[in-house]
């Protein structure tokens, strides 16, 4: 058994303790077979419940010993691709210089993940936050802008309005706008405008080397 070599007790020992712990509780941890031993619904929650009351006691412990006067171990931060590379990546090179007893672990991709099934510290997240019980804070602004190359508009005019998109080669860049619909803000009002894609990027490192072919992007700046 995993537990009983990792804890260096019998394995008796630790069924025993098992046993005794779902005693006290009145409720079964794990369901059992010949073959393997799993955690019941109520053992994972359990296990979660009081993983998360052993880690507040160590940073507690931690706290007061004054462990925390110097920043070390793993920080696990994530971000967009284009955004890390942009504007995260050079931020974190002078942290670790700044810090040389932690770690960090950058992962840049262009889709939101679940930061507490990857084990991720922090995530920089463009656009608005959605419902969560995790804590966020604003650190600062985009603006998207429709843009596309000089030999694009040599060939096919400047846009005057936003109707014309309708007249235009387009590149959409999902991760920015992964709708077809684009929105934009006039002295008169707002303005909604149906587009036509033909091209679909999922990252906008494509979608503008794209651009730069003569095709024309929304994209964030």
């Amino acid at each position: 058994m995993a537990a009983s070599r990792k804890l260096d007790f019998s394995a008796p020992a630790v069924t025993r303790s098992i046993a005794q712990l779902e005693h006290a509780l009145g409720v079964r941890l794990f369901n059992r077979t010949t073959r393997q031993v799993r955690l019941t619904d109520s053992g994972a929650r359990f296990f979660e419940d009081t993983k998360k009351i052993l880690e507040d006691l160590e940073q507690a412990e931690a706290a007061a010993s004054g462990s925390y006067a110097t920043p070390k171990g793993v920080l696990s931060v994530t971000a967009p691709v284009l955004f890390g590379q942009k504007h995260i990546a050079p931020i974190l090179t002078e942290y670790l210089e700044q810090n040389p007893s932690v770690e960090v672990r950058a992962i840049f991709y262009d889709r939101v993940g679940n930061i507490l099934d990857e084990g991720l510290d922090v995530a920089i997240r463009i656009g608005h936050l959605k419902d969560s019980s995790l804590y966020a804070t604003k650190v600062g602004g985009t603006q998207r802008i429709v843009c596309g190359s000089p030999g694009y508009f040599d060939k096919h005019g400047v846009l005057e309005h936003p109707d014309d998109l309708a007249n235009h080669e387009i590149i959409l860049a999902s991760t920015v706008e992964p709708s077809t619909t684009w929105r934009f803000e006039s002295p008169s009002g707002k303005i909604s405008v149906k587009v036509s894609p033909r091209l679909h990027c999922n990252q906008n490192g494509a979608a503008i080397e794209a651009a730069k072919q003569d095709f024309e992007v929304k994209l964030f700046l």
